[in-house]
């Protein structure tokens, strides 16, 4: 983890105690946590919990979804847990509070370097699709996206996170590790959505952020994950929330 993932967690914990302490009236406050589907979130979470290892002061338990089939902050609407990291790109519900932001979340579109193709709704087509669990936020995206040129859900072959996927959508920080999860799958680039110079002159990523105001252009710059990224790839991101049931 990089250390500027690091300090947004640590700024996490901090704001988290004082908004714990400030309600409550015990000491050693065990506060639940839902389990992120996704496991790269998932081992961010734990990295999180681990901040409060101290059963005198506040402590963070991890718990799995009382549905696998559905986003963290269900489980919070449910009553089964406290708090869960949600992107911003949710629906606002009354119930839900921001304790606060954590990390930008960039989409990361992922497909073997042998795919010719010249945009993400080609890239989907007769190829397999791993796009996180059902109703995570890359998901949810690509779905909208395929409906509006007439493609459903079943149109789309999706496959499990433990199979080598054609292309791979998925939200997830900027971390130097990220190569490493798919170098024995083959040969892969990440799809940039068009050039940096476009941003701010109507460029498809302005129409897509004018219509999803939580959503913000962004530069996954030259060479960050070596031969994934030979050319600056232009992409979308959205803040990573760390959220409470009220």
């Amino acid at each position: 983890m990089s250390t500027k993932l690091k300090q947004f967690l640590y700024f996490g914990s901090v704001c988290l105690g004082a908004a714990l302490l400030s309600g409550c009236s015990r000491s050693g406050a065990e506060i639940t946590m839902v389990t992120p589907r996704l496991e790269i979130d998932r081992e961010i979470a734990e990295k999180f919990a681990q901040l409060f290892d101290d059963p005198e002061f506040i402590e963070i338990d991890l718990i799995p979804s009382p549905d696998s089939n559905l986003p963290g902050i269900e489980a919070l609407k449910s009553g089964a847990a406290d708090i869960a990291l949600v992107s911003n790109a949710e629906l606002f519900d009354a119930d839900i509070a921001t304790i606060v932001p954590l990390y930008p979340t960039v989409l990361h579109i992922i497909h073997r370097t042998k795919l010719v193709v010249p945009d993400v709704l080609d890239l989907i087509r007769n190829h397999t699709v791993f796009a996180g669990p059902p109703g995570t936020t890359s998901r949810a995206m690509l779905e909208a996206a395929a409906a509006r040129v007439g493609l459903a859900p079943y149109d789309i072959d999706y496959v499990e996170h433990n199979r080598c996927a054609d292309v791979i959508i998925v939200f997830a920080p900027v971390l130097p590790g990220i190569p490493d999860r798919i170098k024995e799958c083959g040969d892969y680039r990440l799809f940039s959505l068009g050039e940096p110079d476009q941003i701010g002159k109507g460029s498809l990523v302005d129409s897509v952020t004018l219509l999803n105001p939580n959503l913000k252009p962004f530069v996954i710059p030259l060479d960050t994950y070596g031969e994934l990224t030979p050319e600056p790839v232009v992409t979308l991101a959205v803040d990573k929330l760390l959220v409470a049931r009220i």
